[in-house]
């Protein structure tokens, strides 16, 4: 639009737009980003957070379970 004319308001108008179109583009993005990310980093915390839980578990279960005269194998 901007291209087709030598009035200066016309190709003013037409950069406007353009500038909007863009900033909304990016807002867009962001906000497309921010929500499809959320959903994926809940589903890695929680998975960290279960896993972690689990190898408490599995080294408290161990520290339970080991003999403290020293006569047990060494651990590999």
């Amino acid at each position: 639009m901007s291209h087709n004319t030598v009035d200066p308001l016309v190709q003013g108008d037409g950069l406007a737009l353009g500038l909007g179109g863009i900033c909304a583009t990016v807002v867009g993005s962001a906000l497309f980003l921010r929500y499809s990310l959320t959903g994926f980093l809940r589903f890695w915390m929680a998975r960290q957070s279960y896993d972690i839980n689990l190898l408490a578990d599995r080294l408290l279960e161990r520290d339970i379970h080991h003999d403290p005269t020293g006569t047990d194998a060494a651990p590999r």
